[in-house]
């Protein structure tokens, strides 16, 4: 049989599979549908010019199977047809069926638009019993054409609106886009990165780079923009003296022979010659850094609520025995003697450090510029006041829970970044003799700085013994006034049991940091 005896015979049976399906009507209780279509892929376009029937091997069509015993049917219609009337379908009893070369000439012939060049069809499957026929839930389209043109559809990197920093950059840029929906030979497809400023239309891009294939392999699907070049974009802009951002789009052409079509994605970026930070404020977060240190640790921001100053009155209230000092930012942290340490605020990145002797803070240009103000290896109290410049380092020889009544310190183990801790602390109540109040529960902290003692108590005005439902803002500190009772604590109820005074141990941890938003202390392990 010759050829054109095959075509108009398949030109036949189509026809007569088309109106034999148009019979057909679809059941509301027929059997279970497709509920996925796998290949090909939506919106895929055949170029008719580029198969060869000497190699090519049929487009296979697959879908999920359906529950059941049923049969399938491939059904084509027109782009936006409702199906009530197929331009072609196929029967199958497997999950898949392949389109051969004449049926899919046959499908473009049939279906081709006015100018000779394009088919467009809508395809799905169709699910056969004896209950009846169930259409799938998806509907794909599938372009036969005569027009070799493909399409980049997605680009994937830089991602969308990416900040391109100059002083940052280590590397070149990679610029990368997804391969075009293409059946026939992809070495024949080359594209060309544009680059554009962002509010223009690449008809006269900043920058364009060719990507072609070999004739081995295929055009790559990515190109590189090197740093030099993207510094001579961002010099020759207009922005470069003020240092702004220069916003630019850039987009992938995909060319097949004299047919060029531009990316569906167009993405937007921008280059900055470097990261423009806001300029320090005081009370922006400062953490220490530097070899030798509890690298990282916050500094605190002492303000007004730092402190209680009324909080006992009748003792001339609060009592900070280094209160002359100038300092609004404070830190309790372990230094090793002679390592250089420096401050870096967020978010301006800006460096601090303090002078030789630590007795002035002042900003710096690198962290090589940091200073060794400690010599031995410690824990310290450091103050400084950025405005003022003032700085005050003070070693912190010991910390202590004390004791009111009997006068009792236990020394607490320094346990890193500000925390200080004992373990099996054990609660000894003694008794008063008093009626309104049996037994005394009343303690402090002593806290050593520089040889000399600071009492660190209640800054609380409530002086009543804490339970469950107390705030937390009880158990905060602040250095309170030189003597045992005033402004201090009180053991909880939980540690206080009036028929066994020393029934209780416990572990006692003393935060000296902003570990939870105010130098405070907490109670935990409790044990006979």
């Amino acid at each position: 049989m010759t050829l054109h005896k095959k075509l108009l015979y398949l030109f036949a049976a189509t026809a007569m599979l088309a109106s034999c399906s148009s019979d057909k009507t679809d059941s509301e209780a027929g059997p279970a549908n497709v509920q996925k279509l796998e290949t090909p892929k939506n919106g895929l376009s055949v170029s008719m010019l580029l198969l060869n029937p000497a190699e090519f091997e049929g487009l296979r069509f697959e879908w999920q199977p359906a529950a059941g015993n049923v049969s399938y049917e491939l059904a084509f219609d027109k782009s936006g047809g409702d199906f009530s009337a197929p331009v072609a379908s196929f029967e199958t009893t497997e999950n898949n069926y392949t389109l051969q070369l004449e049926e899919i000439q046959a499908l473009f012939n049939e279906n081709v638009d006015e100018a000779g060049e394009t088919a467009v069809l809508d395809w799905r499957v169709y699910t056969l019993s004896n209950a009846g026929r169930t259409p799938s839930t998806e509907t794909r389209t599938l372009t036969l054409t005569t027009r070799a043109e493909v399409v980049v559809e997605t680009l994937i990197a830089p991602e969308k609106d990416a900040v391109l920093n100059l002083k940052e950059l280590s590397a070149d840029v990679d610029f990368s886009w997804s391969k075009p929906v293409w059946l026939g030979d992809e070495k024949q497809i080359s594209y060309t990165l544009v680059i554009d400023q962002a509010d223009k239309d690449f008809a006269e891009p900043l920058l364009s780079i060719d990507v072609n294939p070999t004739s081995e392999t295929a055009a790559a699907t990515q190109a590189t923009v090197t740093r030099e070049q993207l510094a001579e974009l961002y010099n020759d802009s207009e922005v470069a003296a003020t240092e702004d951002p220069y916003y630019l789009q850039w987009a992938i052409y995909a060319r097949i022979d004299q047919n060029v079509k531009i990316s569906e994605e167009i993405r937007t970026f921008s280059i900055i010659p470097q990261v423009k930070l806001p300029e320090f404020v005081d009370g922006d977060p400062l953490y220490i850094e530097g070899e030798g240190t509890e690298a990282g640790q916050k500094m605190s921001y002492i303000t007004a609520d730092s402190y209680n100053p009324g909080i006992d009155n009748n003792s001339g209230g609060e009592a900070d025995a280094f209160k002359d000092e100038d300092y609004k930012y404070e830190i309790f942290t372990r230094i090793e003697g002679g390592s250089k340490f420096y401050f870096r605020s967020q978010p301006s990145n800006t460096i601090y450090t303090l002078s030789a002797d630590g007795t002035k803070v002042q900003a710096i240009e690198t962290e090589e510029q940091a200073q060794a103000p400690i010599s031995e290896t410690g824990i310290y109290r450091i103050r400084f006041n950025i405005a003022t410049g003032s700085a005050y380092v003070a070693s912190v020889d010991k910390v202590a829970h004390f004791y009111s009544w009997t006068r009792e310190e236990t020394e607490m183990t320094y346990e890193g970044k500000g925390v200080w801790l004992v373990e099996d602390l054990h609660i000894e109540l003694q008794e008063t003799g008093w009626s309104w109040d049996p037994f005394d529960s009343r303690y402090k902290f002593t806290v050593v700085i520089n040889g000399v003692q600071q009492y660190y108590g209640r800054m609380d005005g409530n002086g009543d013994r804490p339970n469950a439902s107390t705030a937390a803002s009880y158990w905060y500190v602040q250095p309170g006034v030189g003597d045992q009772w005033a402004t201090a604590f009180k053991y909880p109820d939980e540690l206080c049991d009036g028929n066994d005074l020393d029934r209780w141990y416990t572990d006692l941890r003393l935060y000296m940091n902003v570990e939870k938003g105010h130098y405070t202390h907490e109670f935990f392990n409790a044990h006979e």
